[in-house]
């Protein structure tokens, strides 16, 4: 159903449950962290865990810990996966589209000058426009036994850039962006007189700011700000919720969820021995969750849920022993 991507190496990997749910070890999807160059990505998956979220193409390597991570991953009770995005730095100028019965997307790798580059891809699906062969039974198949079969939309899509900057030899700046957005339609028509719309949307966008500086052939440092972004909603629209024979103004009940994460975080890496690296570094986090939640009927006011909103500061330090253990599946590295 879908171009090769990192997540289907991921079959390979003991440990690893439903592959495009991401359930390592017997946890549940949520207790993952997935990262995008430092972006934390919420929803990783399209058209409902089919597709991965991210351009195949984007990805230059994936690394993935199925436990006992890094202590600068902490947060996440499961496993962590970790994509980067390719860099058109340095690299031969590389381009590309496809289009199959789920999708049409491209990509562009070029550097810009002799010390930048950029890296641009766009996905969308067409399904929404076409509904082509199969479409109602994968659909189907896919929500078990969804009521409204008749006439579901269905649309993704994705856009991943990155821009690199060497300012020197020894110094580099990275700036990541991404956004990717689900929305699903079951509207049921009957006729002239009756329409019931029943909509999920659901979004993830983010930015990542990175400056890599090499003090010493044995010492680097990575500084990072990050801006992630996820949104979930729902919406469900009854202009008769309790039959025909009722006069009601309708049902217009909304659900919305969004949550915002700031980042600013220092990492260094440090190799006094050959056969050991010492990272050590800290980070500041601010979460923001707000909720908006309203049932009416008629011009009922929404409720709109007060912010919450929580901080937390992490410093870590850990020595890790050189990682002999990747394997190397087609340029995209597994450990």
């Amino acid at each position: 159903f879908q171009a090769e991507d990192g997540i289907r190496d991921l079959v390979r990997s003991r440990g690893l449950g439903d592959v495009y749910k991401r359930q390592v070890l017997g946890g549940t999807p949520d207790q993952n962290l997935v990262l995008l160059d430092g972006i934390p990505v919420y929803k990783s998956t399209h058209f409902f865990g089919l597709v991965s979220a991210f351009h195949p193409d984007a990805i230059d390597s994936v690394n993935i810990y199925l436990g006992g991570y890094p202590a600068r991953y902490a947060g996440h009770l499961s496993g962590v996966i970790d994509y980067k995005v390719q860099s058109g730095l340095g690299r031969p100028l590389s381009f590309g589209a496809s289009v199959d019965f789920l999708e049409a997307n491209g990509y562009i790798r070029t550097p810009i000058t002799s010390k930048a580059g950029l890296f641009l891809s766009v996905r969308s699906t067409y399904l929404d426009l076409t509904k082509g062969i199969g479409y109602n039974d994968l659909y189907g198949f896919l929500v078990q036994g969804d009521n409204y079969l008749n006439n579901p939309n269905y649309h993704y899509k994705d856009f991943t850039v990155k821009t690199d900057i060497r300012i020197n030899p020894r110094e580099s700046l990275s700036v990541t962006g991404y956004y990717g957005r689900d929305y699903v339609d079951r509207r049921n028509t009957e006729g002239s007189y009756y329409s019931l719309d029943d909509k999920n949307r659901w979004r993830n966008n983010g930015a990542a700011v990175n400056w890599k500086k090499e003090w010493a052939p044995e010492l680097f440092s990575s500084l990072s700000f990050i801006w992630s972004n996820f949104f979930a909603g729902y919406e469900k629209i009854d202009p008769q919720p309790f039959g025909f024979t009722v006069d009601l103004e309708g049902l217009h009940y909304r659900d919305e969820n969004t949550f915002t994460n700031q980042t600013g975080k220092i990492d260094n890496f440090w190799r006094p021995l050959r056969a050991h690296t010492i990272y050590f570094g800290g980070s500041l986090h601010s979460y923001k969750l707000e909720t908006v939640h309203s049932k009416q009927y008629g011009i009922d006011p929404a409720e709109i849920v007060p912010e919450l909103w929580a901080g937390c500061c992490l410093l870590y330090t850990s020595d890790a022993a050189d990682e002999e253990d990747s394997v190397d599946l087609g340029g995209r590295r597994i450990i």
